[in-house]
């Protein structure tokens, strides 16, 4: 279960495991102020057995920063640096013969788990809203105006004259953009697209109201096809269970314009990737980006990636700056509430 104050408080020594990717420079402090605050006025023989990091990328510079502070914070600090997958359960794991999330059997050590792979999920949902609508705004308006051909046209040497024919894109303004779902990305993608490109937003989700559509200026769609059918830009905004995989599969593209573009920030599997590849090499569709796929990172022998109209990027929605800052800086505040027996902001469902 989840480390009181009092076990802190009957604890020898404790062992604080974090997820780098996660845990910012500033959430770290205040992880450390707070361990340092329960030994000053609880428990003044604490001492901090150790630090252990999972799912570290040393290449990082968030992992490098984070290290580094760690062993700033005392000579008694070891950084143990190891990988838990995300599917391993907390009851599974264990560091030296002891386990991180329990007292050990002579009640030694008690552990403080920093950034449950169950919270982390849900903070990450929460604090990409942003980045991922920008993400998917991004690769609209990179497609539209073939910015990705634009700059190999350049670097190849190849271009003889300004504003090529061939380079000649098309704009988002007055455009109508069907939204597949409409979660909390897809309403910031309809916000920015909506308010910055005076664009004509429709929306087909079957949990979202008419009524609440209305409060956001989209059109409600009666079904998948008749928003496919209507747009000019489609983008994809829905969590990947058995009902949206393969949603979007040769049929559902075969409706939509050949004008159109179609741009996946949600998940790999939703949108079948060969029938996306069939749908742009005959130009049944004009372009499409995924952040996306079904097998991840995608293989560079994948057909889709031989394509001129296809955008693929990293799975990026979330990698940003700020989105990280936030996450780290809530997961250790959520933990604080836990610990204070206060609700944290994002429970896990």
């Amino acid at each position: 279960g989840m480390l009181t104050i009092n076990a802190l408080a009957a604890a020898d020594s404790v062992l604080i495991p974090c997820q780098a990717n996660y845990l910012s420079t500033k959430g770290l402090k205040l992880l450390m102020g707070s361990v340092a605050k329960v030994r000053r006025q609880i428990n003044p023989t604490l001492k901090i057995d150790g630090v252990l990091l999972t799912m570290v990328d040393n290449r990082t510079n968030n992992t490098k920063n984070i290290i580094a502070a760690l062993r700033q914070t005392g000579s008694n600090l070891r950084v143990l640096n190891t990988e838990i997958p995300f599917s391993v359960r907390a009851a599974e794991c264990s560091v030296e013969g002891k386990s991180i999330f329990t007292h050990d059997s002579r009640g030694k050590v008690a552990a403080a788990y920093i950034a449950l792979v169950e919270e982390v999920s849900i903070l990450e949902q929460r604090s990409r809203n942003r980045p991922g609508a920008e993400l998917a705004v991004s690769l609209f308006l990179a497609l539209a105006r073939k910015l990705v051909s634009a700059q190999k046209l350049i670097r190849s040497g190849e271009c003889t004259r300004i504003a090529p024919t061939e380079l000649t894109g098309t704009e988002l303004s007055g455009k109508t953009v069907a939204l597949i779902g409409l979660g909390h990305i897809a309403q910031q993608v309809a916000q920015i697209l909506g308010v910055g490109f005076h664009c004509h937003l429709v929306g087909y989700d079957p949990y979202v109201s008419r009524e609440k559509m209305a409060t956001l200026d989209i059109e409600k769609a009666d079904c998948l096809k008749e928003a496919l059918r209507a747009g000019d830009l489609i983008n994809i905004s829905v969590p990947l269970n058995d009902s949206t995989r393969g949603m979007i599969g040769s049929a559902e593209l075969g409706v939509c314009r050949p004008t159109a573009i179609l741009v996946n920030t949600a998940r790999g599997g939703i949108v079948d990737e060969v029938a996306l590849y069939e749908a742009l090499s005959r130009n049944e569709l004009a372009a499409a980006a995924s952040d996306v796929f079904a097998v991840e990172p995608p293989g560079v022998d994948m057909p889709l990636m031989s394509l001129p109209n296809f955008l693929p990027t990293p799975h990026i929605g979330a990698n940003t700056e700020e989105a990280l800052y936030r996450m780290g800086i809530t997961v250790v505040e959520d933990l604080f509430a836990v610990l204070n027996g206060v609700s944290p902001r994002f429970p896990v469902p």
